[in-house]
């Protein structure tokens, strides 16, 4: 096509006074660049410099077989894990499928909190690490649904329902509660998508209740008394995106169809991994209390997740939206 559009420019530019004279300083000029090279060879070497360059910092214009491949893959999803590698915190990908250029395609967050599921009378507090992966690139039951799985363990593996992009008002760097902000200065819009949680035991019930609702539904047997509720979560995908639109180098000549993004330094996801993966020791004097002073200073500055109780139907609970953080977003993985 490219090469019809050349051909016919050239035929019209010859039919132009002004264009004939231009075509034949072209010419003369590339014959006379021929000549001085034929005749000082050594000028092929910054020749050849100039082309190498602009290749290596361009390299989507080499040809198929020598430019990098950023194919996508769907992230292989199993029944209870969604992770391999030694540690047992490595996404792993599947079959190819179409890309989504920028979109964000996995989340990883964390949170602090008591580790009931471990011990109800614990007073620690431990820091979860958790995944949120795109039902439309992990598995073809799981369209306009987030998958949610725990890090270094076999825990959560919940399906939580894309109710589609929305705006939402928040306090600026946090969450708070939305009908309670009163300063306007201090709030802030955000754009996102909304998940919903299936049914979940009512938050509010005794630990030892809630723990045996934990592990029912409201249609199973035994369960009768228990007070169920959803959970929505606000995800602000844009401003992840944003953060996958600029591309290093580096990247650009991985073989690889997926960006990841850090939203904190190496050094404190590192540590914040190591705490997490300790969360699931087998010995109580092996899970570290992390202070909630200190956990605030590690994800400070990092997008949140926010989350509020809402009745079975969707509904606001006591007429009211209530915002809180549900955790900290230290890592996106996005398409190419």
């Amino acid at each position: 096509m490219w090469k019809i559009f050349v051909e016919l420019t050239y035929k019209i530019a010859r039919r132009l006074p002004w264009a004939r004279k231009v075509i034949a300083f072209l010419k003369s000029s590339y014959r006379a660049a021929l000549n001085l090279v034929a005749r000082n060879p050594i000028l092929l070497i910054p020749i050849f410099m100039l082309v190498a360059v602009f290749v290596y910092r361009n390299p989507e214009l080499l040809p198929s077989p020598l430019k990098p491949d950023h194919s996508c893959q769907n992230i292989a999803v199993g029944d209870t894990e969604a992770f391999a590698g030694e540690n047992g915190d490595t996404l792993e990908f599947g079959k190819s499928r179409d890309c989504k250029q920028d979109a964000v395609i996995a989340v990883e967050f964390v949170n602090l909190g008591r580790a009931v599921d471990l011990d109800l009378n614990s007073t620690k507090l431990l820091v979860s690490s958790n995944m949120l992966i795109d039902g439309d690139v992990s598995s073809p039951s799981a369209r306009s649904r987030w998958h949610e799985f725990s890090v270094f363990a076999e825990a959560n593996q919940f399906l939580w329902e894309d109710l589609g992009s929305r705006k939402q008002i928040f306090k600026k760097d946090g969450c708070g509660f939305e009908e309670k902000i009163g300063n306007f200065h201090d709030t802030e819009y955000r754009s996102g998508v909304s998940i919903y949680s299936g049914p979940r035991a009512d938050g509010n019930m005794v630990p030892e209740q809630w723990n045996y609702c934990n592990h029912g539904t409201p249609t199973s047997p035994g369960f009768e008394n228990c007070r169920w509720m959803k959970i929505e979560i606000f995800v602000p995908l844009p401003e992840l995106s944003q953060a996958c639109t600029s591309r290093s180098l580096a990247e650009r000549w991985k073989n690889s169809g997926v960006i990841e993004r850090l939203f904190l330094g190496e050094v404190e996801h590192s540590y914040l991994r190591l705490l997490a993966k300790n969360r699931w020791a087998n010995s109580e004097d092996d899970r570290e209390h992390v202070d909630p002073g200190a956990f605030s200073r590690l994800v400070v500055g990092t997008p949140k997740l926010c989350w509020r109780n809402v009745n079975l139907d969707g509904s606001p609970r006591g007429g009211r939206s209530e915002w809180t953080v549900f955790g900290h977003i230290t890592k996106a993985y996005c398409d190419f």
